[in-house]
C-alpha cells in the first residue's frame, strides 16, 4: 500500500462546484469547533475535483498552511487500512492503539485539514 502525504495537483479545468466549495470553506474556516464535513455523492459528481479546490482555496490555505493532507481510499479495503494510512501520512509510530495515538496527535498538533 503506497501512501503520500503530498497533494494531488489541483484540477485544471473546474466550472460549476463554486458554491459547494465556498460553503465548505465556511464550513471549515468559520467555525470554532473541529469541522467535519462529508462530501457524499455517486461516481463522477466531481467530489475529488471539490475536495482538491476546497484544499487550494486561498482560505484554507491562510488558515491552515500547515498541514493539508488528502488520503485517497481508493485501494484501501478496511478501516484497519485507512488507520494505518493516517499513521504513515502523520507520523505517528506503530503502537497497539493507533487510532488513539493518531487522534491524540491531531488534537495536540498543528491546524490540520484532512481529507
Amino acid at each position: 500500500m503506497s501512501v503520500t502525504a503530498s497533494l494531488p495537483p489541483l484540477p485544471t479545468v473546474f466550472h460549476g462546484r463554486d458554491e459547494w466549495v465556498n460553503n465548505g470553506v465556511w464550513l471549515l474556516v468559520g467555525n470554532v469547533a473541529p469541522a467535519r464535513l462529508a462530501i457524499l455523492g455517486a461516481g463522477g459528481m466531481r467530489k475529488t475535483s471539490v475536495t482538491l479546490a476546497l484544499l487550494y482555496s486561498a482560505q484554507i490555505m491562510e488558515y491552515c498552511p500547515d498541514e493539508r493532507l488528502f488520503l485517497s481510499c481508493k485501494a484501501l479495503a478496511d478501516a484497519n487500512d485507512v488507520v494505518i494510512s493516517l499513521a504513515k501520512i502523520l507520523g505517528v509510530p506503530a503502537s497497539r492503539d493507533l487510532l488513539s495515538v493518531i487522534l491524540d496527535r491531531l488534537r495536540a498538533g498543528p491546524c490540520t485539514v484532512l481529507v
